[in-house]
């Protein structure tokens, strides 16, 4: 009987890595699926004369967006100074542009170079990601 119950954990746990990775698999493609798409897309709004740019996407009644979200991209944006602008964005009161960055989630952040989309993150970011992924834009810059 034990070797049955440890057969049936490790086929349990087997399937639970399996999803993690087809999930993990999905968001990168689609991130960069995101990425591809939106490459020659400068929307006015994103304009500034900082080399990155980060959009942080909220709407009024996202309680994670700005009591979470917004205090980690104040923070991690906060070490760059001039390097990085961050541009809040209501998901709902521009909604055109969240759908050009297929934006359905908020929060969700945005990194550009120039007019170029280097990381989409949806949903919640961490403080560690945001702060990897402006490092690595800053350094395609150059």
């Amino acid at each position: 009987m034990p070797l049955d119950r440890l057969l049936v954990v490790l086929l349990i746990t087997a399937l639970i890595v399996l999803t993690g990775l087809i999930l993990r698999w999905w968001t990168r493609r689609t991130a960069a699926a995101v990425r591809a798409r939106l490459s020659p897309l400068l929307h006015p709004t994103t304009e500034t004369t900082a080399p990155v740019t980060l959009l942080n996407f909220s709407s009024p009644h996202c309680g994670t967006c700005h009591r979470v979200q917004k205090p980690l991209v104040e923070q991690v944006s906060a070490q760059f100074a001039d390097q990085v602008a961050v541009v809040e964005v209501d998901a709902l009161a521009q909604a055109d542009l969240a759908r050009a960055y297929r934006v359905l989630t908020v929060p969700s952040t945005v990194i550009l170079t120039g007019n170029r989309v280097q990381e989409v993150n949806y949903g919640l970011a961490s403080a560690e990601t945001l702060d990897r992924q402006l490092r690595a834009a800053l350094t395609a810059v150059g």
